[in-house]
């Protein structure tokens, strides 16, 4: 399956928006920009209480922020040091232009870059498909999070 794996990052790559870029973001530095664009997404958009987009972990994750041209954030990510991936948002304009594909796989490099033999994540239904092009697969039920459905999903890397 490593093969698969590798044709998927390799069609990532290639389908990059040039448009924007995608860098390893400090909390410390970039929370604003971060949080702008998941109070869009998730506050605004979806309806998700700020106590629950603002959990207190951000400190401890590691952070990907893709920003346009003009450098004005676009999308976020973060990855726990335990793997776990979470808060991926991409503002609407952004969607289907390959810039959360393009987050996603600078997370995966970085989660195999630290010897990391998956990553996981907690998937709205709508998206399940977009985490499915990237390698992740569900595991178990389907269930609620902040009023969404949601599917348990992992993706072994590399070092699996």
């Amino acid at each position: 399956s490593n093969l698969d794996e590798s044709s998927v990052l390799f069609q990532v790559k290639h389908s990059m928006n040039l448009d924007c870029r995608v860098r390893d973001a400090i909390w410390a530095d970039d929370s604003y920009r971060i949080q702008s664009v998941r109070h869009n997404v998730f506050t605004l958009e979806q309806g998700v209480s700020h106590e629950i987009v603002m959990d207190g972990k951000d400190s401890q994750c590691i952070h990907f922020l893709a920003e346009n041209r003009s450098g004005e954030p676009v999308g976020c990510a973060r990855l726990s040091l335990e793997g776990r991936v979470g808060r991926v948002a991409v503002l609407e304009k952004w969607r289907r232009s390959g810039v959360g594909a393009q987050i996603m796989n600078s997370l995966i490099l970085h989660s195999e870059s630290l010897g990391m033999s998956q990553t996981f994540l907690h998937s709205q239904l709508a998206v399940q498909s977009f985490y499915e092009y990237l390698g992740y697969k569900p595991e178990g039920p389907i269930f609620d999070e902040a009023g969404i459905p949601h599917v348990y999903m992992a993706r072994r890397t590399n070092n699996a």
